[in-house]
């Protein structure tokens, strides 16, 4: 719907007004034209959008009664037309009409096309696939290894799970080995503080060695426990990676023999 701007907007006029929907189809049924009934209603008092939404909704209620079918041809006109000025306005008519030319529009391609012409194939159109060609993809499904997809899946996660979890071992082995470097680091300065000591009894110094030497045998042991404990996460390890190359050649063996088929 098209709106007609106006400059300097006046004010409203005081007193009773009837709704903008019945004010249109009053002035509609005195044969005012569209632009004569918007300038009439602005004079009146009502916004622009009161007045473009009331010209819409009688649009509306014009439309609504079922359209009879169209007993002969009117002359052509073009259905985006509207009213000059000066005619009058009348939304039932004209809604008709515009329906009537679309009705007329189709009939008339319909004509013009014929019913015995072939329609065209979309862009979109994809032949069928060759006679057999179907058949050929069932066998080839049906010869497909079954479980290849699942080995290979498997491999896959067993050597991620083996690399975390050697990982996590080697960095558990280096902080293991740092603190051990740190405790014989703390222990050689303590010999050399005691050694450094006068005036201190021989067996209080005696004393304190022991217990270094002690400290010394505990982290030799510890050394030793932790190499063992190395050496059979590698014996472990060494079967399990084994087992893995077994099933890399086991799938390597599938895919040559379905290659060949």
């Amino acid at each position: 719907m098209v709106k007609i701007p106006f400059f300097g907007g006046k004010k409203e006029k005081q007193g009773f007004r009837l709704p903008a929907p019945e004010r249109v189809s009053s002035l509609s049924s005195q044969g005012m034209s569209e632009i004569e009934i918007i300038k009439s209603m602005r004079e009146e008092g009502y916004s622009p959008l009161e007045v473009d939404m009331a010209i819409k909704q009688a649009v509306k209620t014009a439309a609504a009664p079922t359209r009879p079918l169209p007993q002969q041809q009117p002359t052509r006109q073009d259905p985006f037309e509207r009213p000059l000025p000066g005619q009058p306005f009348r939304p039932m008519e004209y809604r008709r009409q515009m329906l009537e030319e679309e009705d007329e529009f189709s009939f008339g391609d319909e004509r013009k096309r014929g019913p015995d012409l072939p329609e065209l194939p979309s862009i979109n159109f994809k032949p069928p696939p060759p006679f057999g060609q179907h058949e050929r993809e069932d066998i080839s499904l049906r010869h497909e290894p079954k479980g290849s997809l699942n080995r290979r899946e498997l491999e896959e996660v067993t050597e991620a799970i083996v690399q975390d979890k050697w990982r996590a071992f080697e960095k558990t082995i280096a902080d293991l080995n740092a603190r051990l470097s740190q405790m014989a680091t703390r222990m050689d300065s303590m010999d050399g503080a005691i050694s450094q000591l006068k005036g201190v009894e021989k067996n209080e110094i005696e004393e304190i060695k022991n217990s270094i030497g002690t400290y010394r045998e505990s982290i030799n042991e510890m050394s030793g426990k932790m190499e063992s404990i190395e050496k059979a996460m590698k014996d472990s390890l060494t079967p399990m990676l084994q087992t893995l190359r077994s099933l890399s050649d086991t799938i390597k063996m599938l895919k040559k023999k379905e290659g060949e088929q």
